[in-house]
Parts: C-alpha cells; sequence; structure tokens
C-alpha cells in the first residue's frame, strides 16, 4: 500500500474517528468514551451472544415498554436461573432389560 492509502485506512478507522471528536463537547466525550472500548471487543464471543439471546428472550414484542434497568434485572434473575439448574446433576435415563413388560403380560395372563 501507498501512504496515501495507509492514511486514508488510518483515518476510516472507527476508533480514529471517534478518538478524533474527543473535547468538542463533554456529554459527547463521556460518550465516546463508553463507545470507543465497545470497538475492541470482538463480536463473536460466546458470552455477548448469550447475552443478546437473553435481551431477545426478555425484551419481546409483548414486552417492548420494559425499562432498562428492568430489562437488566430480568436477565440477571434469567441467567441465574439458568446457572443453578445447569449446576444441578443430570438425571440419566436408563432403559431396563424389559422384564417390566413381561410381568405386565403375565398378570394379563392370569386374569
Amino acid at each position: 500500500m501507498s501512504k496515501g492509502e495507509d492514511d486514508f485506512m488510518a483515518a476510516a478507522d472507527p476508533i480514529n474517528w471517534w478518538n478524533g471528536l474527543i473535547g468538542r463537547n463533554d456529554e459527547l466525550t463521556k460518550f465516546i468514551a463508553f463507545v470507543v472500548p465497545m470497538f475492541r471487543c470482538p463480536s463473536s464471543v460466546a458470552s455477548i451472544e448469550r447475552l443478546f439471546s437473553t435481551f431477545g428472550i426478555i425484551q419481546t414484542d409483548l414486552r417492548n415498554r420494559l425499562s432498562l434497568e428492568k430489562v437488566h434485572k430480568l436477565s440477571y434473575c434469567y441467567r441465574a436461573l439458568r446457572k443453578s439448574e445447569d449446576a444441578k446433576p443430570r438425571r440419566r435415563h436408563v432403559l431396563d432389560d424389559g422384564d417390566d413388560a413381561e410381568d405386565e403380560n403375565e398378570d394379563d395372563d392370569q386374569n
């Protein structure tokens, strides 16, 4: 790449663009401090995917007027319940050898 192309790519970088706006306004600077770290996070991390999945379960078309605070609390409860369910030991369903089925047939023969 030529130097001009490198300069263009650096200028096109979203982090550089946001950082170029710092200092113009106090509220904008606070917002930039919130936004810029998000560009450094990979968007396909499993925990992020689970978070958006949980929000999708909670914030539906029927529940679209929930406040952000309530959605946060509901998602916290949902994840805590899921985590407690995942911690429980799972029961294994063991198939019997068919003795019970034979016992039932014997009972039918006696009647």
